[in-house]
């Protein structure tokens, strides 16, 4: 007992000394505590103002069907879902009892709040600052898009958490260089495997990517053994996997939920008249659907049982002929597609109004997590902006450049992926949550970092403080003489006496995020202007005091 006391001081020590430097230095932890009590309060409160049962979706019975299997007799394969998810429940079930989806939503949002400090970590080890890091980690802790589709028993929100475990044990392998990571990056995009199915492409690119980041620590015949090998056993696993369900199943793949969505595919683009001649009577069924506004498969079925017959394999064949036979079409659509699917963004549960968290602050987290997911549309282009610090000579042998690029990699796959697979725009905010975190990392990450940039740029500018202060007098003063002139033209002179009838207050009081955003921006810039300002002040100081100085030397 004395030596196990002696144990606890000690680490009471280190961990005390750690965070005395920490708080000196860095503050990474103190940052990381308050992300993870403000995460933790923010999923809290979104759990309490949406009382009751977790909801379900359309989804959730075949899921929970692979679980009874589990429960039952050990089974993993099934030819509609793959195992990950319903492993998880079964898992819950067993420690908090069956049926209990109360603790499995509660453990998903435990695993929420732990992967928002891993998005902290992760920003940390990409950035290097922890104020960037801590502003990140509260764009995802706080976002109730993302909460929307953690509390329900869908596979989002586990999902979410593998996603970006995977990209910080890339990173963490492309900053280290160690084999360990890279088994862990195995380790994840196995249960990865097994948890999403659009996930079995990513080995080989992602592994090459590895092993040539490699080159630059001049370890990558160290290091290619082990990534050979890896990529070997995942698509052994996942050729296990297929056998099994060939033998159990009568089903040689992985799900047959392929065969849906290529039908969805053809459904969304329009394409079902453009069948080869043997399947007239399919396209005339699906023309039919169409024609009534119809566009989800699941629906085809009640007018056309037969499309589902044997798993689905004659709607299967009859979408890869339409897709085979239009190839630049079918392109052309998609592509068009992957630059708009982030447009059209909704919650799988709304806050309850009146529910006993419906506060102010509530709805304001509400309004600012959508238009956070506004700005998911820009990601192509902020990964073209780091795909041009790779592939720039000065800028690509930068481990961040690097780093950074891997995570870029990782949602770009899935982007492509779900919009390939995807079929309908009222899911694709659904397919995207998984790697939604990784990208508010590299948008919002690479705005804030950016921002000491503009510091630099405003001290070339030499804007003095009477500058500034004449420049927000001007724009406040044209702001409220604007919108009384706006009322008074608009509504009359009675009316533009009164403050509510003014643009800027109206515009404050339906667009809340965005004019606080603006403001918000508009006080850094000033901030800085005013910093760039007395660093100038400073300069020029010390240059009169080296000239005074030398003047009485001489």
């Amino acid at each position: 007992m004395r030596d196990i006391g002696e144990w606890v001081r000690q680490s009471g020590q280190h961990i005390q000394h750690a965070f005395a430097v920490d708080w000196r230095g860095s503050r990474h932890f103190l940052f990381m505590l308050i992300l993870l009590i403000v995460s933790s309060a923010a999923t809290a409160s979104f759990y309490i103002g949406q009382p009751g049962q977790p909801e379900f979706s359309y989804d959730t019975p075949s899921y929970l069907t692979v679980t009874q299997h589990i429960l039952a007799n050990g089974n993993l394969v099934d030819p509609l879902r793959t195992p990950g998810y319903p492993f998880l429940v079964a898992l819950v079930f067993l420690v908090a009892g069956a049926g209990n989806f109360l603790a499995v939503s509660l453990v998903q949002g435990v695993l929420f709040v732990l992967a928002t400090l891993e998005v902290y970590v992760l920003t940390v080890l990409l950035l290097r600052k922890s104020w960037v890091a801590f502003a990140v980690g509260l764009l995802v802790g706080t976002n109730t898009y993302l909460l929307s589709f953690v509390k329900p028993i869908i596979v989002e929100g586990f999902a979410l958490w593998l996603t970006v475990s995977l990209a910080l044990a890339v990173v963490l392998f492309i900053q280290t260089v160690k084999p360990g990571y890279l088994w862990l990056v195995a380790g994840f995009m196995l249960v990865l495997f097994m948890t999403r199915p659009e996930w079995i492409y990513l080995p080989a690119p992602l592994f090459a990517y590895l092993l040539i980041a490699t080159r630059r620590h001049g370890k990558l015949r160290r290091l290619l053994l082990h990534g050979i090998v890896a990529v070997v056993l995942l698509y052994s696993v996942l050729g296990l996997f297929i056998y099994a369900n060939a033998t159990q199943n009568g089903y040689a793949g992985i799900s047959y939920v392929q065969n849906i969505n290529m039908v969805g595919k053809v459904l969304q683009y329009h394409m079902q008249d453009e069948a080869p001649p043997q399947y007239a009577a399919v396209a005339r069924e699906v023309d039919s659907f169409a024609a009534h506004g119809g566009w989800n498969p699941y629906n085809l079925v009640h007018q056309y049982p037969p499309i589902a017959a044997n798993q689905w394999s004659l709607g299967g064949a009859y979408a890869s002929s339409v897709i085979e036979g239009h190839p630049i079409q079918f392109l052309v659509d998609t592509i068009v597609t992957f630059f708009t699917s982030s447009d059209q963004y909704r919650a799988f549960a709304e806050v309850d109004a009146h529910g006993p968290v419906a506060t102010p602050p509530l709805k304001a987290q509400v309004a600012f997590s959508a238009y956070v997911a506004r700005t998911y549309r820009f990601f192509p282009l902020f990964a073209l902006l780091w795909g041009v610090l790779l592939f720039w000579r000065r800028a690509s042998r930068l481990g961040a450049v690097e780093a950074m690029a891997a995570v870029i990699l990782i949602a770009l796959y899935e982007l492509a992926l779900t919009t390939i697979a995807g079929y309908s725009n009222y899911d694709y905010a659904r397919f995207h949550v998984p790697f939604d975190p990784l990208m508010i990392i590299v948008i919002w990450g690479t705005v804030l970092a950016s921002l000491p940039l503009w510091e630099g740029i405003l001290m070339r500018l030499r804007l003095s403080g009477r500058v500034i202060w004449w420049v927000w007098g001007v724009v406040i003063v044209s702001a409220l003489v604007g919108s009384v002139l706006i009322s008074w033209i608009t509504l009359g002179i009675n009316e533009a006496a009164n403050p509510q009838s003014w643009l800027v207050v109206q515009l404050l009081l339906t667009h809340p995020p965005r004019i606080l955003t603006v403001l918000a921006l508009a006080v850094l810039i000033t901030f800085l202007s005013y910093r760039a300002d007395r660093r100038l002040q400073k300069i020029a100081g010390e240059s009169d005091l080296c000239k005074d100085v030398e003047a009485r030397v001489l």
